[in-house]
């Protein structure tokens, strides 16, 4: 019995048939000699072998999926993505084109630069049932956006004697389909152990802007926009 041997190279289904009735043949030829399709051990050689040839397609599209040229299902090619350090995007809002324009009086032969004020980052516009927010600060009194475009246009306005009376000042910004909230979990003694995981309340997020620590507990207001830019206690996503 020890030094019986079996073929390994055959992985298909007529293969391992053909391999089954070698070894019974080789080792059995006493025992079984009727290898037609109309033979109960016909149907025992088919159920072997077709479970033989099942193991093996099984076992191949395993190891395929772990191959990037030759993954076909999505989460086998984001987790080899997510292995190879990539970073996945999750969902991606709808995005426009927005016009935000203010008057700002005039100071001589130009608007006065003291009403040039800055709409924050955050700033919400409605719209057709819709909410948006601009990603970045809004300097009215630069002509040019975060990127360093220009996207300024200033148009003097005069009344019925001509006479320069203000400016309408229009910055044409990126805004995002979406809304900023902000997320507060209370970290109890109990909750201090290594790789720690907490989970949003909300599957529809974009992503996460900024995290925080404060001490205590007993906190009833939000944090100003201030903290969440310059807070010393501010987190940091860190590749590794």
């Amino acid at each position: 019995m020890a030094n019986r041997r079996i073929s390994y190279t055959d992985r298909d289904f007529e293969g391992l048939r053909q391999e089954l009735i070698n070894y019974t043949q080789q080792y059995y030829p006493e025992l079984i000699n009727n290898f037609n399709d109309a033979s109960v051990f016909s149907l025992f050689l088919d159920l072997n072998a077709a479970i033989g040839d099942n193991l093996n397609f099984q076992l191949d599209r395993s190891i395929q999926e772990t191959v990037l040229q030759y993954a076909q299902q999505r989460s086998s090619i984001y987790n080899i993505a997510r292995t190879y350090g990539l970073k996945i995007p999750g969902y991606r809002p709808s995005v426009a084109l927005a016009d935000f324009s203010i008057t700002v009086p005039a100071f001589g032969d130009q608007e006065d630069a003291r009403y040039l004020g800055i709409l924050r980052a955050g700033s919400q516009t409605v719209g057709a049932g819709q909410t948006f927010e601009n990603t970045y600060d809004i300097d009215f009194a630069s002509q040019y956006n975060n990127e360093g475009f220009p996207n300024r246009i200033k148009i003097p306005n005069f009344d019925s004697n001509n006479r320069l009376v203000n400016y309408t000042i229009t910055k044409r910004e990126t805004v995002v389909n979406g809304q900023t909230k902000v997320y507060k979990q209370v970290i109890n003694n109990t909750d201090v152990y290594p790789f720690y995981e907490l989970f949003l309340p909300e599957r529809n997020v974009l992503g996460i802007t900024s995290v925080i620590q404060k001490d205590g507990t007993t906190f009833q207001s939000t944090p100003s926009f201030q903290e969440f830019i310059n807070s010393p206690n501010k987190w940091y996503e860190v590749d590794a």
